[in-house]
């Protein structure tokens, strides 16, 4: 029995690899039919087709481009709050301090408060995802944690301005007081 040997672009193999096809919907199914779901049942739909014309027409612009500048937006929006309004605030926390708890209090912050911070919410990030299979099944409990965080975030700023016009009214006292 003769083998006959088939040329790689007549066996569906081009340079070795074969060539990924891409899954179409069948016949009369719904336009997102071909969309890959996740292990819960979820997707993420951004721009439905319907959309996208008028999104094209309207704004004259494709739907990753706005993508693409709303994402912009969002991290300036961010860094200019953080720069503004967060760290001068940060930075007031310690102007009741003597300067050696100033720069003790400043680096534990630096060093180990924010790296830390920043850690351990990609650690409960990740830790969902992998969990429960995707982003969208674990966003509602990323939810619940950051309502959690805000509400520990507002009760520890009240607390710290409490403790803030305690040391202010005794460093004010002190310095009435003829020495």
């Amino acid at each position: 029995m003769r083998h006959r040997r088939r040329s790689r672009a007549h066996a569906g193999v081009a340079g070795g690899v074969r060539a990924a096809r891409p899954a179409l919907p069948p016949p009369g199914a719904p336009p997102h039919a071909h969309t890959r779901l996740s292990r819960t049942g979820h997707r993420l739909i951004l721009f439905n087709d319907a959309l996208t014309p008028w999104i094209v027409g309207t704004l004259g612009t494709t739907p990753l481009m706005l993508a693409v500048i709303f994402g912009a937006a969002q991290n300036i929006l961010s860094k200019s709050s953080k720069y503004s309004l967060f760290d001068p605030c940060k930075e007031m926390a310690y102007i009741p301090l003597d300067p050696e708890s100033k720069t003790k209090g400043k680096a534990a912050v630096d060093v180990i408060g924010n790296p830390l911070g920043k850690s351990g919410g990609s650690l409960i990030q990740q830790a969902l995802i992998f969990s429960l299979g995707s982003l969208a099944a674990s966003t509602p409990y990323l939810a619940v944690i950051l309502a959690g965080v805000i509400f520990l975030w507002i009760r520890s700023a009240r607390k710290l301005n409490i403790m803030f016009n305690e040391a202010m009214v005794s460093e004010g006292q002190a310095g009435a007081q003829p020495a």
